[in-house]
């Protein structure tokens, strides 16, 4: 799972009541967070240093002592912005699955197209002002507001544009930048290295009618049907982010005072030793 649902998951279940390590663990697990315990109270003590959330210990109605979180302040917020976040991911998976269908329906029947196309015209920037706010801020995202792609749709957009025809570094860059997508360009020209040394793309040197000589790059068979599977994959982690934000819909309509109410009683003795 990727990592900022793992975090938004964690940050969502611990808004609202108190709660503790072995039952936010099954939490997790029972929506798909493969998460070992270890490195689930690592990630707690990690958001506890970070001012997210406060843990203390209690005592349950009917049971042992048990360390005990719950959600700060900062936490909420940090929260909001992790929402945030996967909703402009889950808005990106969806575009690229939307425009993979259509590349799909293109190639025909047979499902092929031709490798020797002419090159794909350049992308026409968006305009207006890229989007921001607290996503940004609270996972690391580029500040100018642009969706960081993770490696899976860089690689699949990569394909998806030559899927389209033809063409060189800079028309892919421009496609990223339309799509208010942020990309290295150093980190794309290695993806297209990598991807022409595993024969899903190649390359060759081309004289346009005006400028210098052109690297240009087509897509391969064996790199269409990568993208194909790449497609498949994208379409579990867009139903990941629909799962979480599903449940972080129904939390924000429920309320606090909706919400189940706290079993869990205070404590204010300290733990026992070696706990």
């Amino acid at each position: 799972m990727q990592k900022e649902l793992l975090v938004a998951w964690t940050l969502l279940l611990l808004d609202g009541d108190k709660t503790y390590g072995y039952l936010l663990h099954q939490q997790l697990l029972e929506r798909g967070v493969d998460l070992q315990a270890s490195s689930m109270y690592r990630r707690l003590a990690k958001f506890e240093r970070a001012g997210w959330v406060e843990s203390s210990w209690s005592t349950s109605v009917d049971g042992p002592r048990r360390h005990v979180y719950v959600l700060t302040d900062a936490g909420r917020v940090a929260l909001r912005g992790m929402t945030a976040l996967i909703r402009e991911l889950r808005e990106a998976y969806g575009a690229f699955l939307d425009d993979h269908a259509l590349a799909v329906a293109r190639r025909g029947a047979d499902g092929e197209v031709d490798e020797d196309a002419t090159p794909a015209a350049p992308a026409t920037p968006a305009t207006g002002p890229p989007p921001g706010g607290a996503a940004q801020e609270a996972a690391g995202a580029s500040p100018l507001g642009l969706v960081r792609p993770r490696q899976e749709l860089l690689v699949g957009r990569v394909l998806l544009a030559l899927d389209a025809g033809a063409t060189y570094g800079y028309d892919l860059r421009r496609e990223f930048n339309a799509r208010r997508m942020s990309a290295d360009p150093a980190a794309l020209y290695r993806v297209l290295r990598r991807l022409e040394a595993d024969k899903w793309v190649q390359s060759r040197w081309m004289r346009p009618s005006a400028g210098p000589p052109r690297r240009f790059y087509r897509l391969t068979s064996r790199g269409r049907r990568n993208l194909d599977e790449i497609a498949r994959l994208v379409v579990l982690i867009r139903d990941a982010h629909d799962a979480y934000l599903h449940a972080a819909a129904h939390v924000d309509a429920a309320g606090p005072a909706d919400r189940p109410a706290d079993p869990i009683r205070p404590s204010t003795d300290p733990p026992p030793p070696g706990s």
